[in-house]
C-alpha cells in the first residue's frame, strides 16, 4: 500500500514539550519491560485538522508493546470532545500499518462486514505531525457507544478486560489460572452504572462466565444458544482463524457486545493480524484450537463455547467454505489493496 491522495490527510499539532515527555517515557520503558501499562496511558492536549476543520483533542501513545512506539513513528489514540466529534467518532486509533500487516486487516474487516459481523469503521490515512509527514497510518474507530450509533446497533453493552492480564502479569500480581472466566476481570463501558438495564445485562454476563467455569458439557450446550449469538460467533471464529486467529481472540483483545434486542452476546471483529509463529505450537497438538488449560495463547471462554460439538461443526463448515470456493476471491482482494 503506497501513500497517495486517495487517502485522507489528518494533521496533528502537539506541543513539543508533550512529545518530549512521551519520548522520555519511551526511552525509560525500553530499558525495562517495553510495555505500556494502564498507568502510562497519559493524555495530552492537541489539535486535529482535516479538510480545513480543526478540532480540540487529546492524544496519547497506544499499543501494549514497544513495536508501536519505540520508533519516531508511533501508534496514537485520539480522543475528540463530545461537543464536536469528527464524523461521529469519539476515539480514533492511528496505528503503524505494519502492525496490521498492511492489506490484511482491511480485507478481513470488509469480509467480516459482508458476513454480518460487528466491525468498527477503519481505513488508511496520511498523517502529518507538527507539519512533519509521518506517512501512511491505519486508522480504526475505538469500539464504543458512538460506533454502535453510527452502525445502527442498539446501545447495549460492551465487555472488555482493559489489559488486566498485561498489567498484572507485568507487575506479578493478580493473575490466576482461568482469570478470564470471572466478572471482576471485565469492565463495561456503555450503560450507566447502577441502572436497571446495566444490572440485567451484568447478570447475563455473569451467568455466561459462571456456566463456562462450572457447568458440565450438557448443561452448557443447552444454555449457550440463549446467551451467545452462535451464528455470529462461528462466523467470527472461522474468519479470524483463516487469517491466523490467535491474537484477536485473546482475552485481553476480545470485546464482547450485548445486543439488547435479542438478548445475546457476540464478539466484535477487529485487530485481526497474522500469527504464523503460533501455528507451530498448534501443529504438534494436531489442531489449531488448543484446549489445554493454562495455555496463554487461548481464551477459555472461547474454547468452552467451541467444546460444543455443534458449534465446532458449524465453525468448521464456515472455515472450510472460506478456504475453498472463497479463497481465490479473498486472495484477489489482497492483491488489489
Amino acid at each position: 500500500v503506497k501513500p497517495s491522495s486517495k487517502f485522507p490527510l489528518y494533521k496533528l499539532a502537539v506541543d513539543p514539550k508533550y512529545l518530549r515527555i512521551i519520548e522520555q517515557f519511551v526511552q525509560n520503558s525500553l530499558k525495562g519491560e517495553g510495555i505500556l501499562l494502564k498507568k502510562d496511558k497519559k493524555w495530552y492536549p492537541a489539535r486535529f485538522s482535516h479538510n480545513g476543520e480543526t478540532y480540540k483533542v487529546k492524544v496519547r501513545i497506544r499499543g501494549d508493546l514497544s513495536n508501536h512506539w519505540k520508533d519516531p513513528k508511533k501508534s496514537l489514540r485520539i480522543k475528540f470532545n463530545t461537543d464536536k466529534l469528527f464524523k461521529g467518532y469519539r476515539n480514533l486509533n492511528l496505528v503503524i500499518p505494519s502492525d496490521k500487516a498492511y492489506e490484511i486487516e482491511p480485507v478481513v474487516l470488509d469480509k467480516a462486514r459482508e458476513m454480518g459481523l460487528l466491525v468498527p469503521d477503519a481505513g488508511f490515512a496520511r498523517v502529518h505531525l507538527n507539519q512533519v509527514n509521518m506517512g501512511l497510518y491505519y486508522w480504526y474507530e475505538q469500539p464504543g457507544k458512538e460506533m454502535l450509533e453510527k452502525l445502527n446497533y442498539p446501545q447495549g453493552e460492551m465487555f472488555s478486560t482493559d489489559d488486566v492480564w498485561m498489567d498484572t502479569f507485568t507487575e506479578q500480581i493478580g493473575v490466576t489460572k482461568g482469570w478470564e472466566l470471572y466478572p471482576g476481570a471485565f469492565q463495561s463501558s456503555i450503560q450507566k452504572k447502577g441502572g436497571k438495564a446495566a444490572g440485567k445485562i451484568q447478570q447475563r454476563w455473569e451467568r455466561l462466565l459462571e456456566l463456562a467455569r462450572d457447568a458440565d458439557d450438557a448443561e452448557f450446550s443447552r444454555a449457550i444458544p440463549f446467551l451467545v449469538d452462535l451464528d455470529k460467533f462461528t462466523k467470527w471464529n472461522a474468519l479470524i482463524w483463516l487469517f491466523g486467529g490467535v491474537h484477536p481472540q485473546l482475552a485481553d483483545n476480545l470485546r464482547w457486545y450485548y445486543d439488547t434486542t435479542i438478548g445475546l452476546f457476540e464478539p466484535i471483529t477487529y485487530d485481526v493480524i497474522i500469527n504464523k509463529i503460533h501455528f507451530k505450537d498448534r501443529k504438534r497438538e494436531g489442531a489449531f484450537d488448543s484446549f489445554g488449560i493454562g495455555d496463554h495463547l487461548t481464551n477459555l471462554l472461547v474454547l468452552r463455547i467451541l467444546r460444543d460439538r455443534n458449534v465446532m461443526r458449524r465453525r468448521n463448515e464456515i472455515l472450510y467454505g472460506l478456504l475453498g470456493e472463497q479463497s481465490i476471491a479473498l486472495q484477489e482482494r489482497l492483491d488489489l489493496v
